[in-house]
This record gives C-alpha cells, sequence and structure tokens, in this order.
C-alpha cells in the first residue's frame, strides 16, 4: 500500500490530470479489495491531504501562478476553430457573433494548425470564458452536435 501511495502522490504531482486518474482508480480499488475498506479510505484520505499540502506549500513558496483557462480547454478551443474553419458559411451568424468573443473568428484560417493548439489558444479571451462559461459549453456542443465529424 505504501507502494501505492507514492505513485498516486507522484501521479498527482507530476501530470495535471493525475488527480484524475488517482480518483477514478478509486472505485475499482474499493471492489477488488472491498475486505481492507477501512485501510483504503484512510491510505486515500492521506493521499489527497498529502496532495494538497504539497501543492498549498509549493505554490506558496515558489510563488507560482494558476495558468490561463484556455490551456484547460485547449481541445474544445481547437474543435471550435477547426469546424469553424471547416463549416464557416454554414454557420449562422449569431454563432459567429457569439464566438467573436472568446476569440477573432476571422484570424481562424491564419491561426489554426491542425497539429498544434498553440495559436488559437493564445488568442482566446480567458477573462471572456470565466464569466460566460456555460455559453462557451452550449456553443461547443451546438457545433459538435451540428458537425459530429469535424
Amino acid at each position: 500500500m505504501v507502494g501505492y501511495v507514492l505513485i498516486s502522490i507522484f501521479t498527482m504531482i507530476l501530470r495535471h490530470n493525475g488527480l484524475y486518474v488517482v480518483v477514478l482508480s478509486l472505485p475499482f480499488i474499493f471492489i477488488v479489495l472491498r475486505k481492507h475498506w477501512k485501510k483504503l479510505l484512510i491510505m486515500f484520505m492521506s493521499i489527497l491531504v498529502i496532495y494538497e499540502a504539497y501543492n498549498v506549500v509549493i505554490f506558496k513558496i515558489f510563488k507560482v501562478e494558476k495558468g490561463a483557462v484556455g490551456e484547460m480547454l485547449s481541445v474544445p478551443i481547437q474543435q471550435i476553430v477547426r469546424t469553424v474553419k471547416d463549416n464557416y458559411e454554414d454557420i449562422d451568424e449569431e454563432t459567429i457573433e457569439k464566438l467573436n468573443k472568446y476569440f477573432t473568428v476571422e484570424n481562424v484560417w491564419k491561426d489554426y494548425n491542425p497539429i498544434l493548439s498553440d495559436p488559437v489558444k493564445f488568442n482566446f479571451n480567458n477573462e471572456y470564458f470565466s464569466e460566460n462559461k456555460s455559453e462557451f459549453i452550449s456553443i461547443w456542443l451546438k457545433l459538435f452536435v451540428k458537425y459530429p465529424k469535424d
């Protein structure tokens, strides 16, 4: 169990999505080792406490700032930009106007790179997204449903 604790902590520290991997593994480990559920519960609580303490201490000591929201949204941004690029004539004006609040739609042809999301991600309006998350998600879902292959 000590090995699993260490691996879990390092996974969460070294990967931004490591926390999700560890948390998603919980149900499976509880099912397989259900006889030891009390020890497992203590182990997982310890992992989360150590991880959170590490983050708080390290972030304060080194004055680490959180990354922009656009970093987290690389894939959805890239998907929207490609869909707009490939289907611009078919997308209604209202959607284009909404998208222009997140990034400049006219720059899609210049910024889009199918193997690299950085150019479009860097021009993403993080502040507007922070105030309008549900709108962005609804646009993404609308385009996904209408253009599932793009």
